[in-house]
């Protein structure tokens, strides 16, 4: 697997749904799986992708910034709120009545968390054809195509 993988199997999809630690893991720098969220980012910046989240995002994402930036006063939280709110190709859609509705039935189909549920419910109100995440119970899900980075992962070992 690797990098290639998950470029091919992004091939497959113009809209694509965006879990919340995908942004956490960019904003953090996160090394182990940098190459694969940096690869999907810049997709999407470009135009290659559509990507959808959830606003319920706004709110698992803004949270670190709130707590680890207040002290640096508004200029670091904006810097991530304007990541989110102006990136390119993202968008940021509300949690409305048909989606909740969506949502429950997600949730009792397939026993996932209710914040899981919104964001798959999101994507697939919306015409998402893959859901990037990696949360591993997610795979489960039928209704829509579950890319998780972990399966992406290089098991190959520096020599």
């Amino acid at each position: 697997m690797g990098q290639e993988s998950f470029a091919l199997a992004l091939d497959a999809h113009h809209r694509i749904a965006l879990d919340s630690m995908l942004f956490i893991y960019l904003m953090e720098s996160t090394a182990r799986y940098e190459s694969l969220v940096d690869l999907l980012f810049e997709r999407v910046e470009k135009g290659k992708h559509e990507a959808i989240t959830s606003t319920l995002s706004l709110t698992e994402i803004m949270t670190l910034p709130y707590r680890d930036y207040r002290d640096q006063g508004l200029e670091a939280f904006d810097q991530f709120r304007s990541m989110l709110m102006e990136f390119p190709h993202l968008k940021i859609l509300p949690l409305d009545a048909p989606t909740a509705l969506l949502a429950a039935s997600v949730r009792a189909r397939y026993k996932v968390r209710t914040p899981d549920a919104i964001q798959l419910a999101t994507a697939l109100q919306h015409g998402s054809t893959a859901f990037v995440t990696n949360d591993r119970p997610l795979a489960k899900v039928k209704d829509i195509q579950v890319l998780l980075l972990d399966d992406y992962l290089s098991t190959r070992k520096s020599v």
